[in-house]
């Protein structure tokens, strides 16, 4: 029985998508095993050229870094770290630490894939380069049959959108071989006119990636060396790339390493490579695509603050979680400039994941000084907050455009895209005013659509597994044609977990019934109201089953017992839908309640007091 790489979740689907629509003629075994064979023939390429570099054993204890045989003489690339390790020196008050260190003389374990262990063999540096986290390594004694390895590509052809495989030694070289992992190249950073080595700077990748894989290599589906990774995501207040992988492209590592002897046959001319794959680069053309379709009309919004943001979630009961301050994504709502974005990338919305807890979203909005919108055109226009809603999770704004500019909206997606399995993107644009040719983009599968009388924040939603970062939050979740199908938005990632495949969107249908009113400026807020009571779902609806003494509801004349009919005119058979229709009222506001007791009927009407403690 073959073996099989689960490289991209959802890739399956979008392939026999794509390929019913493709005129190309596919082998009888289906679209979606041609790009299998694909995958695994790139990932046969670069698994066993993938090693571990660790400093000469004897000096001290050390780090290990990822690293990639590119040539069959032993010639191997790593990060900046390799050969590190550390050494005890006198402290300023007398006492031993440890000092980071680094070796020439390294240790290369080579991966034996029929024992399931490694090799090794002594190495030494040619050279390190700070600039792009880079160590060139040859391997002294190689054998007369010569190593296994990866050839460099060139990475200037390099798109948003094609199909990027890391791999490296995540824990150590316990097992032999390297762990892999697969995705699509996310963003790529334009390199500064005067900076050598190709048009781009940075290459970011949605395929996950850790520390242990530093150092190691980034293939393209024809498994040629296209960067080699240099950190995972740091959660960075500024950065537009948090939580991605990034890998310095080949073409630089190419020019700095140009001078060195033999790097002409270290470094070939990627033009004497194969052509690439044809079946995986239809999908790659549709993530292509897509992307392009959808970038004008996301927005770069760029928000003032005279603090710093912080996410206070319920399970901190003291200070908070600090929140990435650059820019985010908005999404298009009209030509004329009305702009939707997430509250997430406003607000702390923590709270309205956990019912119950009052929270200071108004004021938070209030105390924003100013937004800015760029849009990919180049166009920078301030940026009004109009309104939002805390039961939707979104914000509306309205931007001041020049007189003549129209903005663009995106082609709403059909029905049938928002069905399980179905392949989303996400579209996000956190690079403020700087000009990048494409957005940031992450691919995932549709997973599910919540329902609408769910209990929690995320009611109505759909879900996705699309890579969701502070920066692409608010941002287009778009089919695999660029058609629109919600807004990106996130809840509570601090308990459901950054790297766990939990990302929302807002289905757009939903936001254009909401805009009119958002438009009018008027916003849905939850309020501080308190009731002072404690009811619960019994078997024929809801009992009132505890009275604060002094409350609100007990001078009004509720009483242990009652059962809930209705809640300002609204029948309500589900403590849930009773506590949304109080939750929105503030201290001050009247509620009426239509309650049974013993069998007669009684309207009672109960001022709220002001939740205390808030």
């Amino acid at each position: 029985m073959r073996r099989r790489f689960v490289v991209l979740a959802g890739v399956l689907a979008g392939v026999l998508t794509l390929g019913a629509r493709s005129p190309v003629s596919f082998a009888a075994e289906g679209a979606a095993a041609m790009v299998e064979h694909e995958f695994e023939a790139a990932i046969r390429t670069v698994t066993p050229a993938t090693v571990y570099c660790v400093a000469k054993p004897g000096l001290g204890p050390g780090s290990g870094s990822s690293g990639v045989i590119i040539t069959k003489t032993g010639y191997v690339l790593s990060d900046g770290d390799a050969g590190v390790y550390f050494r005890p020196v006198k402290g300023p008050d007398g006492k031993p630490v440890a000092e980071k260190a680094y070796s020439d003389e390294v240790e290369i374990r080579i991966p034996d894939l029929k024992k399931g262990s490694y090799q090794v063999y002594p190495a030494k540096v040619v050279r390190r380069v700070a600039a792009i986290d880079s160590t060139l390594l040859k391997i002294t004694a190689p054998p007369a049959s010569g190593f296994p390895f990866v050839a460099p590509r060139t990475s200037s052809d390099l798109a948003v959108g094609q199909f990027t495989f890391a791999m490296g030694m995540s824990f150590g070289q316990e097992a032999g071989a390297a762990a892999l992992t697969g995705g699509i190249v996310a963003a790529l950073v334009p390199a500064p006119k005067d900076q050598p080595g190709g048009p781009w700077s940075e290459v970011h990748t949605s395929a996950a990636v850790n520390p242990g894989v530093n150092g190691g290599p980034l293939v393209d589906v024809e498994g040629g060396l296209v960067g080699v990774i240099s950190t995972w995501g740091a959660p960075e207040k500024d950065n537009p790339f948090q939580f991605l992988g990034k890998a310095y492209p080949i073409d630089r590592i190419r020019h700095a390493y140009r001078d060195v002897p033999e790097a002409a046959a270290i470094f070939p001319d990627p033009k004497t490579l194969p052509a690439r794959s044809k079946q995986s680069a239809l999908l790659e053309t549709a993530f292509e695509s897509a992307a392009k379709a959808a970038y004008p009309s996301v927005v770069s919004l760029e928000i003032a603050r005279p603090e710093a943001f912080v996410m206070r979630v319920p399970q901190l009961k003291e200070g908070g979680m600090k929140r990435y301050e650059g820019p985010v994504s908005g999404v298009v709502a009209s030509a004329d400039g009305w702009i939707v974005s997430s509250l997430y990338d406003f607000a702390n919305t923590a709270p309205l994941a956990y019912f119950g807890y009052p929270n200071e979203i108004a004021a938070t909005l209030g105390r924003i000084t100013s937004v800015t919108a760029h849009f990919p055109d180049g166009t920078s226009v301030p940026a009004r907050i109009v309104a939002h809603d805390q039961r939707l999770g979104v914000v509306c704004l309205k931007a001041e455009l020049p007189a003549g500019y129209v903005a663009k909206t995106l082609t709403l997606a059909p029905a049938e895209s928002h069905q399980q399995g179905r392949m989303v993107l996400c579209v996000g644009n956190p690079f403020g005013a700087a000009r990048f040719p494409a957005p940031l983009l992450t691919v995932g599968m549709y997973s599910r659509l919540h329902r609408p009388d769910d209990e929690k924040a995320w009611r109505g939603d759909f879900q996705t597994d699309a890579g969701m970062t502070d920066g692409n939050c608010g941002g287009a979740l778009v089919d695999v044609h660029g058609r629109l199908l919600g807004l990106a938005t996130l809840w509570d990632p601090a308990g459901q977990g950054r790297a766990s495949g939990i990302g929302f969107g807002i289905p757009w249908d939903r936001i254009v019934a909401a805009l009119p009113v958002l438009e009018a400026g008027i916003s849905l807020s939850y309020g501080n109201g308190w009731l002072g009571i404690g009811w619960g779902q019994a078997t024929d609806g809801i009992r009132i089953t505890l009275l604060q003494k002094d409350g609100p509801a007990a001078k009004a004349g509720l009483a242990i017992g009652d059962l809930v009919k209705s809640v300002d005119g609204s029948v309500v058979a589900r403590l849930f839908d009773a506590q949304e229709l109080v939750r929105v009222h503030n201290a001050g506001d009247k509620v009426t309640f239509v309650v049974d007791r013993g069998g007669e009927s009684k309207e009672i009407v109960i001022e709220l007091a002001k939740r205390p403690g808030w």
